[in-house]
């Protein structure tokens, strides 16, 4: 979707007037109501009431755009509703009755041997006619197989970095990655013990944070964190991701075992590892960083494979999605990896302290 931040429709007629207003608990779930119902073309966010209004016709309000801090605006890009509108085929069946009643009042003939003479009339009466049709439509949906279709363009441009440095516009072995609901990019700048904050389209990265060896969360306007891991109890563990659906499993990525955990809070060892590769390097080496897609699959950056692999959902053996190829923009040594609201990949270099967008095709 495309996102203007502080902007609202102006609805100088009637038609662009939001056909339903519903109350949310934030942005996402807005967006997911538009994207749930295929006549929803945009969607106005009022940040201070959490009410979401969505809209059918917008086609002449695009340019007609009013400023309101308060309100985010978002249109749905043609061809990218995830999942994709249902394919419908209609089957036709028509039968017709007809009735006809037809009579003949007279018809006479009369002949001679020399003189011919034949005289005749003939009436027909038609009465009674008529003719029913009925249609009957049937409709398919076809589900979006998310394993089988999403891929995206092998070569990338580069959205964040130019060479490593410490300067505003570089990165120095950046280590991780996360992209918010305005495609702004937050990146763990490593070696320079800094997180810089990137604006979509911008040239240098803002410094938000310093960095310490622990994981820290932060509620929203907080000015100060709670601790949740230390670092005597992180080793040699890159990344953690949440498992969507539950409050007490997570995915671990362990660079020194090679391999991916699943891990309940409380247990002694994981409940499942992720580590085969379906291709001609069949086991990850050093993986880093990890995220999920809306559909449940988990994408792990393969470091030391210079590669992007997927695990499917319900499947313990990954696929290859992104590799390098020896080409510029380079994907050598990936450690994060975030999407965007269009599911356009993003990966984080380490190599060449770069962040290389790869397309969704």
């Amino acid at each position: 979707m495309f996102t203007e931040v502080g902007w609202q429709f102006q609805c100088s007629n009637t038609t662009c007037l939001p056909f339903t207003t519903v109350t949310v608990s934030s942005i996402d779930d807005c967006k997911v109501a538009c994207l749930a119902q295929v006549h929803c073309t945009a969607i106005s966010f009022h940040r201070s009431s959490s009410h979401c209004e969505l809209f059918t016709d917008i086609s002449n309000e695009k340019d007609n755009l009013l400023a309101n801090v308060d309100i985010v605006t978002m249109i749905v890009i043609d061809g990218t509703r995830i999942p994709l509108e249902p394919t419908t085929t209609s089957t036709t069946t028509s039968s017709t009755s007809s009735t006809t009643s037809t009579t003949t009042l007279a018809t006479t003939s009369t002949s001679l041997t020399t003189i011919s003479s034949t005289s005749s009339s003939t009436t027909s009466l038609t009465t009674n006619s008529s003719t029913t049709s009925s249609t009957t439509t049937t409709t398919t949906t076809t589900p979006f197989n998310s394993c089988n279709n999403l891929r995206w363009n092998q070569t990338g441009q580069i959205v964040a970095g130019t060479i490593s440095g410490s300067n505003a516009n570089q990165l120095k072995n950046p280590s991780c990655l996360y992209i918010d609901n305005n495609n702004t990019l937050y990146i763990c700048d490593y070696d320079n013990n800094r997180v810089q904050r990137w604006f979509q389209g911008g040239a240098t990265g803002v410094t938000v944070a310093g960095r310490n060896t622990r994981l820290v969360e932060w509620a929203q306007n907080a000015t100060n964190g709670t601790l949740l891991i230390s670092d005597n109890s992180l080793n040699n563990d890159y990344d953690i991701l949440l498992v969507p659906n539950s409050s007490n499993q997570i995915y671990i990525s362990n660079q020194g075992g090679h391999a991916i955990y699943l891990w309940t809070f409380g247990a002694s060892s994981p409940s499942m590892t992720l580590q085969t590769v379906n291709d001609s390097q069949n086991t990850l080496n050093n993986p880093t960083g990890i995220v999920l897609d809306p559909y449940g699959n988990l994408y792990v950056a393969d470091r030391f494979n210079h590669r992007v692999v997927m695990y499917c959902v319900n499947s313990t053996v990954g696929i290859v999605v992104a590799e390098d190829n020896n080409s510029v923009p380079s994907l050598q040594e990936p450690v994060a990896l975030a999407f965007d609201s269009d599911l356009n990949l993003y990966v984080l270099t380490r190599d060449n302290g770069q962040v290389v967008k790869l397309p969704r095709i």
